[in-house]
């Protein structure tokens, strides 16, 4: 008798030419996120940005171990935390600094991927038969909407929490996807941890959190969740947000669970002084509002609003010109701007309906123009009218199964409308509203023939290109060669303030037209603007007088322990004599 051979029981050995295309497409996903990283600009073209300093200087006092200083109720701790943890691997100085903030910026945009196909796979995981000739359909789609709102709307070179809070969002979606078919203990916990460091990261997660909360708690109604997996979540959750609130609380010297919310409310929608230097009072109409109608409308001129004043305000240190003083008590680069809620304690909230419908209806007009100014979302939209035709059982069957996933995104995109709303706020939202509809119609379309497929692949192309030539043309400029960052003005006005010694003395005054809130060259040069001339009216004046009062006036800069005062375009006219020009920067020195 011969023996049967027993069937094997080894795995069948993977199909690499099915992985091909997918993985080309991730390369290139890759590269041009790198490309984007490397080539891109934000702010009018600066090295880091306003807001990158302030989570640089974070970063930089983590790694002094100086938590205090690290804990600040206005930007979220989470991005300046993994860079402090990354820094240590690059060399020191200037190069070192923007080669670690490239390479984490590259690795969360790969990690933010990551966690929209986790979120892709949640939502296709009962897929109908014959989905796997459809998977690099989608695979190809969905690549083309990610690159659009994380490379286009967002940055992947914005130095910040951006990139990372789409990370923890799209792993948070995930995970809704799972749970909406069946929770367990495990995606519980993990929610609860990523719920919580999206707190850490980016405060707007509080609201989102609670949200999801209350999704966990219709979804056990529903018999998906059990109430201890609810309870997990929350008490996970909880324990960080109380965690962190208690860290910022003692930093702030009250009670809070951050700031970030309040003082943009007072900014965006009471028109309270923005930013740095507000002194109490009220600014005139024709300040608060760009058009006189919409003064009008919210009655400013006849009642304005009544914010107090300050608790702690920045010094003013004489006037014609006004010099404002803050050395102390922020050790960082740029203080005002590092910690607005401190200087800032003190004014009144307050609600009114006329200043909230301004400011919402402004904001539909942001978002309006955010989605009809990326060509990818007109492709989108085609997209999804070509995979619904004759096929209307095909949206309610996937809003029934994944409507938590679809409503958490659109309650993201709804929290910014009343105060401020950016692209890189919502984009992640924006790409989940897409891509849960391209999904659930995708893998129901069993009968999607050859010609609707071509079609489909056709729009997605032509809609990322059109996105390409639209968003990133200026750093297509960069990328050829007609700009580098160590040719920025920034970089080389660093490295000179660098070689001119003022290492042992870091404090400098700053004569400018406008407040220091883009200062990366002070950052990147070690130094701290602890006193600055800062309106148009005031760098004018200054300006204007004999070259003796100019340079009493530069004598108070001594006040602010500054031992040098620098000036970016300094007009042609009698100055007070002393002044020493960086190279063939437009940057002068004057030493006290």
């Amino acid at each position: 008798m011969v023996d049967e051979p027993k069937p094997s029981t080894a795995a069948p050995a993977p199909d690499w030419s099915k992985m091909l295309l997918p993985g080309l497409l991730l390369l290139c996903l890759l590269l041009a996120g790198t490309l984007e990283c490397w080539y891109g600009r934000t702010d009018k073209g600066a090295v880091y940005g306003s807001d990158a300093v302030q989570y640089l200087d974070m970063s930089r006092a983590l790694s002094a171990g100086d938590w205090k200083l690290a804990m600040n109720p206005l930007w979220g701790l989470g991005y300046p935390l993994l860079l402090s943890g990354l820094r240590p691997a690059f060399s020191a100085g200037m190069a070192g600094d923007l080669l670690s903030v490239r390479v984490l910026n590259v690795a969360i945009f790969a990690a933010t991927w990551l966690s929209f196909w986790y979120l892709v796979q949640g939502l296709s995981s009962n897929a109908k038969p014959g989905w796997n000739g459809r998977q690099n359909l989608l695979f190809f789609t969905l690549i083309c909407v990610f690159a659009a709102t994380q490379i286009c709307i967002d940055r992947v070179s914005r130095v910040g929490p951006d990139q990372l809070v789409a990370c923890l969002f799209f792993l948070t979606c995930g995970l809704l996807a799972r749970m909406a078919r069946k929770g367990n203990f495990g995606l519980a916990v993990l929610c609860g941890l990523t719920l919580g460091f999206g707190y850490v990261t980016k405060q707007a997660f509080l609201p989102l959190g609670i949200f999801v909360l209350l999704e966990m708690c219709v979804l056990q109604r529903r018999r998906t969740v059990r109430i201890g997996q609810v309870a997990a979540s929350a008490a996970i959750f909880g324990a960080i947000v109380v965690l962190y609130a208690s860290g910022m609380s003692v930093e702030l010297g009250r009670r809070t669970l951050g700031e970030a919310g309040s003082i943009n409310y007072a900014w965006d929608v009471n028109r309270l002084a923005k930013w740095v230097h507000w002194e109490g009072g009220t600014e005139t109409a024709e300040q608060a509002w760009p058009k006189a109608s919409i003064a009008r409308f919210t009655g400013w001129t006849a009642h304005p609003p009544d914010f107090g004043k300050p608790i702690h305000p920045t010094q003013i240190l004489g006037s014609d010109p006004t010099i404002y003083a803050f050395g102390e008590p922020f050790a960082v680069t740029y203080a005002p701007y590092y910690n607005p809620p401190w200087f800032y304690e003190g004014y009144r909230h307050f609600v009114n309906w006329r200043y909230q419908a301004v400011s919402l209806a402004y904001n539909l007009v942001q978002l309006a123009q955010i989605v009809f100014g990326h060509p990818m979302f007109y492709a989108a939209a085609l997209a999804i009218l070509l995979l619904s035709l004759g096929r209307k059982e095909a949206w309610k069957s996937w809003f029934t199964e994944q409507w938590p996933v679809w409503f958490f995104a659109a309650a993201a995109t709804a929290l910014f409308l009343p105060v401020h709303l950016e692209g890189r706020y919502i984009a992640p939202a924006l790409a989940v509203l897409v891509a849960v509809p391209l999904v659930g119609l995708l893998i129901r379309a069993s009968d999607l023939s050859a010609g609707r497929r071509n079609a489909l692949l056709a729009i997605s192309l032509v809609g990322a290109l059109l996105e390409a030539g639209v968003s990133e043309r200026y750093n297509l400029r960069r990328l050829i060669g007609r700009d580098r960052t160590d040719e920025a003005a920034e970089w080389q006005a660093a490295g000179l303030l660098k070689q001119a010694g003022l290492g042992t003395h870091p404090r400098i005054g700053v004569i400018g037209w406008e407040p220091n809130v883009h200062c990366d060259w002070a950052y990147m040069a070690g130094l701290r603007i602890t006193g600055e001339i800062a309106t148009a009216e005031d760098w004018k004046q200054f300006w204007e007088l004999s070259p003796q009062m100019q340079q009493q006036v530069l004598e108070r800069f001594r006040l602010t322990g500054a031992s040098t005062v620098v000036v970016w375009n300094k007009p042609d006219s009698r100055v007070a004599p002393g002044w020493e020009r960086l190279g063939n920067l437009p940057v002068w020195l004057y030493r006290l």
